[in-house]
């Protein structure tokens, strides 16, 4: 989604270039420690032009989130087809496999490395509000708030287990188990139960 400030001084090509280097900086950097000025050298361009395509760290900050955490294909179908969906999000699984760790960064890889930033939290914060919890409690029947929050705190906090503190061969050793269990979280979160 371009912002205003898209269509002065960077074309569409640099604009994604720009958000790239932003997404592999922020992965792999707190959020104070990747600068504009190194996204800038990252793609070999003039800081001033990051400034007119994004208007801000904190707008590309936000920008680099929404490109790696897309869940509109999949947030449509709040019903028996999202199980394997959010099952697989939990486990870190696109298209039906395994990611490769080592391939492009994902959402987590940023809101990891921007856990302990006072300036980033708040984007964060909002970030998941807006693209991922409403979104989701919209499609929800009784406390429907707190059962997306509830939702999204068992996802990220299994992604953070598996990866951040290395436990995904654990969940791995007995897969049929581990998805079971986190089905049955799951659906506990999305039937309405008492309204």
């Amino acid at each position: 989604m371009p912002t205003k400030n898209a269509g002065r001084g960077a074309s569409e090509k640099t604009r994604g270039l720009i958000l790239g280097a932003a997404v592999l900086r922020f992965s792999r950097h707190s959020y104070e420690e990747a600068t504009l000025r190194d996204i800038a050298a990252d793609v070999g361009v003039d800081v001033a032009l990051v400034h007119r395509a994004f208007g801000s760290k904190e707008r590309l900050f936000a920008e680099a989130l929404r490109s790696v955490f897309q869940p509109g294909e999949w947030l449509e179908r709040v019903d028996a087809e999202i199980l394997p969906h959010l099952i697989g999000s939990a486990l870190g699984e696109r298209g039906g496999r395994q990611e490769v760790r080592q391939s492009a960064p994902g959402p987590l890889d940023i809101v990891v490395r921007s856990l302990g930033s006072p300036q980033a939290l708040p984007i964060v914060r909002e970030f998941l509000f807006r693209d991922f919890i409403d979104p989701l409690a919209a499609r929800l029947d009784g406390p429907k708030r707190q059962r997306a929050m509830t939702i999204t705190a068992c996802l990220a906090g299994i992604r953070l287990f598996r990866e951040v503190l290395g436990m995904g061969p654990v969940f791995d050793e007995r897969e049929q188990e581990s998805r079971r269990l986190i089905a049955a979280v799951l659906v506990a979160c999305l039937e309405p139960g008492d309204k």
